[in-house]
């Protein structure tokens, strides 16, 4: 197994008024190696949050959609349902639970469980369940690949 020693630089130092500073080029490079691994770290920090809410909003959508199909046969229940989600939700936690919104999270669920349903069906003859979303009312209906 070969071993590789790392380089180490020597930064140059001059006396200033007691003090020792780095020289102007040692200096620049320090700081765009830092500006660089605190834009590296903000950038995966915002990865790591875009991600989460991904699957929160899609989980808030699976809830949803599975509160829905166990009173598909109520249209009253479902717009009462998705007004009142979006109220109490929006009060606790302020915007971004709009109607629309909620609705949003209801179809981004409902699109990822058909591509996972379909690739992992894999030509083979499966019955998933379509739930077509309007603003009004979910619709269910059972169909064939």
């Amino acid at each position: 197994m070969l071993f590789i020693k790392p380089k180490l630089q020597v930064v140059k130092l001059t006396s200033y008024n007691g003090f020792q500073e780095m020289n102007e080029l040692d200096h620049n490079k320090l700081i765009t190696q830092i500006e660089s691994l605190l834009d590296k770290a903000r950038n995966q920090v915002a990865v790591q949050i875009n991600n989460t809410l991904l699957v929160t909003y899609m989980e808030i959508g699976r809830l949803i959609v599975e509160d829905m199909m166990e009173h598909h046969d109520d249209e009253d229940y479902q717009k009462a349902t998705i007004t009142t989600i979006s109220k109490d939700l929006t009060n606790k936690f302020g915007k971004g639970f709009s109607r629309a919104n909620i609705w949003n999270m209801m179809a981004f669920y409902i699109i990822f469980k058909q591509k996972t349903h379909k690739s992992s069906a894999c030509g083979m003859n499966a019955n998933p369940l379509i739930l077509y979303i309007s603003s009004n009312s979910i619709r269910i209906s059972l169909t064939n690949i």
